[in-house]
């Protein structure tokens, strides 16, 4: 079963075309635009576009204490300085950086501040279409991640699903328009039974 798996950067930085930036031994083989489906199992790839929906963000003056499966974060030591209580979607592709279009966003007091906290959604919102060096029919149907159709050109669906049910891809023998896939996260892993909390060290 091939997967092409986009690379979720949890960072929002401006990624660039698929066949411009990946680099790495995990990443898809691409030359000339063209993707050549992996030799094993799956590679990943960088998507056209992708988006967040960030509902608070914060500065901290030193590392936030992170949440149990009975208690939330402690973050007295942090300053927040975006509130967006339904969620501000960020979308960033290759020739836009993304901006918040909804929240309040305050000033923090001067002082040092050495870690940030986001809070976002489990939905990843991700738009790629490529061309493969071989036809793709989908073998292995929702392990695969594809929703069916054989051809050589592959793009995402105007979906939303969980990671795990596959199917959200369609390929064709001629250029498919992508659709803005909404990949979501049943959950993250946990350490020691505790939830997994990342704060970024700035």
């Amino acid at each position: 079963m091939k997967k092409i798996i986009p690379l979720l950067l949890l960072c929002i930085i401006s990624p660039l075309k698929s066949y411009a930036a990946c680099s790495g031994a995990n990443c898809c083989s691409v030359s000339s635009g063209v993707t050549t489906l992996p030799s094993g199992d799956s590679c990943a790839i960088l998507p056209d576009s992708y988006g967040i929906t960030v509902y608070e963000k914060y500065l901290c003056t030193s590392e936030p204490t992170a949440p149990t499966s009975s208690a939330n974060a402690d973050l007295s030591m942090c300053f927040q300085t975006l509130s967006a209580p339904t969620g501000s979607t960020v979308r960033i592709t290759e020739s836009e950086t993304g901006t918040f279009t909804e929240g309040t966003f305050t000033r923090p007091p001067n002082g040092v501040y050495t870690h940030g906290v986001v809070l976002i959604k489990n939905v990843f919102l991700l738009k790629y279409a490529l061309q493969l060096n071989t036809a793709w029919d989908g073998t292995g149907g929702a392990a695969s991640g594809t929703a069916g159709g054989n051809g050589v050109y592959c793009a995402t669906l105007n979906v939303s699903k969980y990671e795990d049910e596959g199917l959200m891809m369609q390929c064709d023998s001629s250029p498919v328009t992508a659709g803005e896939l909404g990949a979501g996260l049943s959950k993250f892993d946990t350490v020691g039974g505790n939830p997994v909390f990342f704060s970024i060290r700035i």
